[in-house]
């Protein structure tokens, strides 16, 4: 009789202590859930920053009228290479999308995927995208990205053409242009203008070297390689004061350079 009430007391033992390890390893799986879904929003919003965006294949996703109407959900359907935005929303779980139209388009934007069929969402159409979608997707790993780029760009050395020589003469300019990037890779690049102050070493009578003030400005191909770092290969002119001009003619004129710089948007 004593041996049974042991048996069964320790099998209950085992039972409830068993019981609470699978409820223990059950909230400590949903936590872990919760945990992956909450970085899950946190890291979609990364390339939402109303840049133009693209894909090379069709992007097929649900969209919502309104992120509070299950019912308004409709599968749409982004053409491959058409552009659109993602915006981020005030509700965290969503981001809105839409079509871009430039003014230079010719032809008509599809109604229908070519591939999949599905209906294409239409130009100015707005809809909301489950964050989680976006990134389930992989779609922000083949991405490729368009828009304004500004920052500012040094140049130290410039090669002038007036007289073949390679100078220390720094160029401090804020930039403008237009980049596109690949969200896989990270590398942007595209077109710049920039102008902005320069100081030009000239040569005085006595031999020693002078610092002249001028200004610079021009155009360039500029390459992002990582975060914020830029290089660009640029084509410049320098303009000095006729006076400055007077004393030494082969001060300023056309130059070539590679500048390092600094993206700020």
């Amino acid at each position: 009789m004593c041996r049974r009430i042991r048996i069964g007391t320790l099998l209950m033992c085992f039972i409830t202590f068993y019981s609470l390890a699978s409820d223990g390893d059950t909230r400590e799986v949903e936590i872990l859930k919760t945990e992956i879904a909450n970085e899950t929003v946190k890291r979609a919003p990364e390339v939402i920053d109303s840049q133009k965006l693209s894909l090379p294949y069709e992007f097929i996703f649900t969209g919502y009228e309104s992120p509070q109407n299950e019912e308004s959900r409709k599968q749409y359907c982004i053409a491959a290479k058409e552009d659109f935005r993602i915006i981020e929303s005030i509700n965290s779980d969503f981001s809105s999308i839409y079509m871009v139209v430039g003014w230079r388009r010719t032809s008509k934007p599809p109604t229908s995927c070519t591939v999949s069929k599905v209906a294409a969402l239409p130009p100015g159409k707005r809809v909301f995208i489950r964050n989680t979608e976006i990134v389930e997707t992989g779609a922000l790993t083949h991405v490729m990205r368009s828009g304004v780029d500004f920052g500012l760009l040094v140049a130290p050395y410039k090669y002038y053409f007036n007289d073949g020589s390679l100078v220390p003469s720094s160029t401090i300019a804020p930039y403008a242009g237009w980049r596109w990037n690949s969200h896989a890779t990270d590398i942007a690049w595209g077109p710049v203008i920039f102008a902005g102050p320069a100081l030009i070493p000239a040569s005085n009578e006595v031999g020693t070297t002078d610092t002249v003030f001028g200004l610079s400005g021009g155009a360039g191909f500029q390459v992002n390689l990582m975060q914020s770092f830029n290089i660009s290969f640029v084509y410049g002119y320098d303009l000095i004061s006729d006076s400055d001009k007077k004393e030494n003619n082969d001060l300023g004129g056309s130059w070539i350079a590679f500048t390092v710089g600094a993206q700020f948007n």
